[in-house]
């Protein structure tokens, strides 16, 4: 017959407490540690409900106003360190090595050989021997 739907974790999890543990950023395995249960167990407490998945994405929603409003914060005072992190993420900046050393089509990185016969290093001296490069 099996239990009440409302019973065991189903009955323990409010929209309230969704919403708070989701806004503190807690995911479905650190709840599950919490109530001793497995994490699917939360996963379909919180989507088997329609007012429970909407406490879990509210709280989500809470986490990233609070997170982008401490990172506007320390962007607004000059951090320059949160400046790049957002530069990176919004606008796709990428540093110049990785620029310089993009992967080509076949997602080979480019590598740039000097012979000292191209008269770009004429302290190099040519080796002999085979050198083979497998890509």
């Amino acid at each position: 017959m099996g239990l009440p739907k409302n019973s065991g974790i189903h009955g323990l999890l409010t929209p309230e407490l969704i919403e708070r543990y989701a806004a503190q950023g807690m995911t479905p395995t650190e709840i599950s540690h919490f109530y001793g249960c497995h994490p699917t167990n939360i996963i379909h407490a919180v989507n088997d409900h329609t007012e429970k998945k909407a406490a879990w994405e509210r709280g989500n929603a809470k986490l990233i106003e609070r997170t982008t409003s401490a990172l506007m914060t320390k962007i607004d005072k000059g951090d320059i360190i949160a400046i790049l992190f957002t530069l990176k993420v919004k606008a796709g900046w990428i540093e110049a090595e990785k620029l310089l050393n993009r992967p080509d089509e076949n997602n080979r990185p480019i590598v740039n050989v000097y012979l000292p016969q191209n008269g770009r290093d004429s302290n190099l001296v040519a080796d002999k021997s085979t050198v083979e490069m497998a890509f």
